[in-house]
């Protein structure tokens, strides 16, 4: 057998026990292809924005395909996301040693694929470009959807394609479908990768088990409010947990100023307004409620400002599109 392996390796060339990817016809781009692409982007960008005191790299990537590129790679791009992620913590870790003080300015990735019809121009990409280069990226070191500027309304750019007008009459279907384990649909043509899903460089935040309502140590929980990402925070301290014993109870972010007489539920982001949203309980049905005072998903549904909505236990609530937390039992 070690024989067999060694003639075909001399004959066909490379190593018998790895598939080869096949070679692209002329003109057309596969899937490697835009993955290379992609990581040749972010190679450059931690080449560009590293300095001697911090590792910085882009983790906002914005994909232009021609239209015959897009309608055969738009199926699989969430996978070449995940692809993409998988080459840059590879790349990250090779690093870490020279900075033991990293901490990723993102705590996402996100990728978005915009087609590029004949003879338009989208954001200032032009026809031309595309004959020029069958793949162009754009990347930045921030999401747009990762911060917010400090107004209620602010959204993140989307660019949306459509195929065809069955598309989009469809559009409300494609949106927040289930995607591969770990990434995230925000939009159609865009998702969004947790940093270190696998927690492959061990940067996770320490936090401690369960949190506890500094006024109230003694009464019996009705709801338990955990930090899926990120941390909630009090007098300095983070905790993954929080123990709800109140009939009402508003979740805010860490630039929310204090009001007397309010249970006050602080989540350690600058994304989180002041409130957010507020939960209450029916004491003589015990059945939850929330209130949307800006944007929030709840089990992936969007939820309309100053709508009161059914909030059943083991919920999924998403403020910001980057926050997420769970409400679960006692």
């Amino acid at each position: 057998m070690g024989f067999l392996n060694k003639l075909v390796k001399i004959l066909v060339g490379g190593d018998p026990a790895r598939p080869k990817a096949d070679t692209a016809p002329q003109g057309v781009l596969l899937r490697q292809g835009l993955l290379d692409a992609l990581f040749q982007q972010f190679a450059e960008g931690l080449r560009l924005e590293t300095t001697t005191e911090s590792l910085a790299f882009p983790t906002s990537y914005t994909v232009y395909l021609r239209q015959e590129d897009y309608d055969r790679l738009a199926d699989s791009f969430q996978l070449t996301c995940k692809d993409a992620v998988k080459l840059y913590l590879r790349e990250i870790e090779k690093h870490l040693k020279k900075y033991p003080d990293f901490a990723p300015l993102s705590r996402y990735w996100t990728f978005q694929l915009v087609a590029m019809p004949e003879g338009i121009l989208i954001d200032g990409v032009s026809q031309q470009e595309m004959e020029d280069s069958p793949v162009i990226i754009r990347s930045s070191i921030l999401s747009r959807d990762d911060y917010d500027d400090g107004g209620a309304q602010s959204q993140g750019r989307v660019v949306t394609t459509f195929r065809s007008v069955s598309s989009v009459r469809a559009l409300p279907k494609g949106l927040n479908l289930a995607a591969l384990r770990g990434v995230d649909q925000l939009e159609k043509d865009k998702f969004r990768i947790k940093f270190d899903p696998d927690n492959q460089l061990g940067l996770s935040i320490s936090v401690s088990p369960i949190g506890q309502p500094a006024n109230d140590t003694s009464a019996k929980p009705v709801a338990v409010i955990s930090a899926v990402e990120g941390s909630f925070i009090a007098d300095g301290q983070r905790f993954a947990s929080y123990r709800m014993t109140q009939s009402a109870l508003q979740i805010s972010g860490r630039n929310a100023p204090m009001q007397r007489g309010v249970a006050t539920l602080t989540v350690d982001s600058e994304m989180v307004l002041a409130p957010h949203c507020i939960i209450q309980r029916d004491p003589a049905s015990e059945t939850f409620y929330i209130t949307a005072h800006a944007d929030i998903r709840l089990n992936e549904r969007s939820i309309a400002r100053g709508t009161r909505k059914l909030l059943p236990f083991n919920s999924r609530i998403i403020l910001c599109n980057g926050v997420e937390i769970k409400f679960s039992k006692p």
